[in-house]
């Protein structure tokens, strides 16, 4: 080897890491049996969060997408935590985070990390190894509702579809499902009865739902006294068959909102035809709508 040989950077050696961890992640979940991995964020991550004074860990999934991607960017998906926390800023009375489908409760910890006045979350989250490090990651934060439970038009069990891989993909619908999925049966409660509770604090109510597939049901099972009460949200769209709900009350509820632009283009205000439009579609593609006023 010659002695001019560049020197490995440690920017070299993290990228190669950085590269692999998916891989290793697999390894170690399907071969070592690793469930998940503890991690104590340092003080830049919108992951970082203080519980009854003390800097809290966060347990990550060992799955190839949301435990992999949120260990290495040290976040999940920011963009839209940080557009709440721009929005609280002009609540000062407080706010109350609705968090439907909040997986392992990375979106909801980054809220609580950015914003000071939230005076109550709600979070739910049905899957029984997601509810558990969703507790991990929120319990002990004031006034957190954590609830191993679904929301729906209705109250009971219902089949849910679940992707291996993918934590951040489990569904009511089986079209939003890989080719190989898993299936099981979790409980649900009727959407109606929990906006009480969300209404009951006379806040502002920041919402974020993302239930592959089901975001639009519960979206137009909720009243519309609480629509009015909502500041900013978020639905995750899913142009996927086999879904049921009321299209005319969906695009009601659009329509209250001035503000309405994909994540995929998010300088792009659109109207309530062209979110409609998007559904229509079949492919299995998904974009987030984000509408605030």
């Amino acid at each position: 080897m010659s002695i001019n040989q560049p020197a490995i950077s440690v920017a070299d050696v993290l990228t190669a890491f950085q590269g692999s961890i998916k891989l290793n992640l697999k390894i170690m979940r399907d071969y070592y049996g690793l469930v998940s991995l503890e991690v104590m964020p340092d003080r830049f991550s919108q992951l970082s969060l203080t519980i009854n004074g003390k800097p809290s860990t966060i347990h990550l999934p060992s799955d190839d997408i949301v435990g992999a991607s949120a260990f290495v960017d040290r976040s999940w998906d920011p963009a839209k935590p940080k557009l709440f926390a721009k929005v609280a800023q002009s609540c000062p009375e407080g706010i109350v985070l609705v968090d439907v489908g909040a997986n392992v409760g990375l979106f909801s910890r980054q809220c609580l990390s950015l914003i000071s006045n939230i005076a109550a979350t709600f979070c739910y989250e049905p899957h029984p190894g997601n509810f558990e490090l969703l507790t991990r990651n929120i319990s002990g934060v004031p006034n957190a509702n954590l609830f191993r439970k679904g929301l729906s038009n209705g109250s009971g069990n219902l089949v849910f579809y679940e992707d291996p891989n993918n934590v951040g993909n489990y569904s009511l619908n089986a079209a939003a499902m890989p080719a190989t999925y898993r299936e099981s049966v979790v409980e649900m409660l009727d959407a109606s009865s929990q906006e009480i509770l969300w209404l009951s604090y006379d806040k502002p109510v920041f919402y974020k739902s993302d239930t592959q597939g089901h975001d639009e049901l519960i979206a137009t099972s909720l009243s519309e006294q609480f629509w009015r009460r909502v500041k900013v949200g978020v639905f995750e769209l899913w142009r996927i068959g086999g879904k049921t709900y009321d299209r005319n009350r969906f695009v009601s509820i659009l329509d209250s909102f001035p503000y309405k632009v994909f994540q995929s283009k998010p300088t792009v205000n659109v109207g309530s035809s062209s979110v409609i439009e998007y559904l229509s579609g079949t492919d299995g593609a998904f974009d987030d709508l984000v509408l605030w006023r």
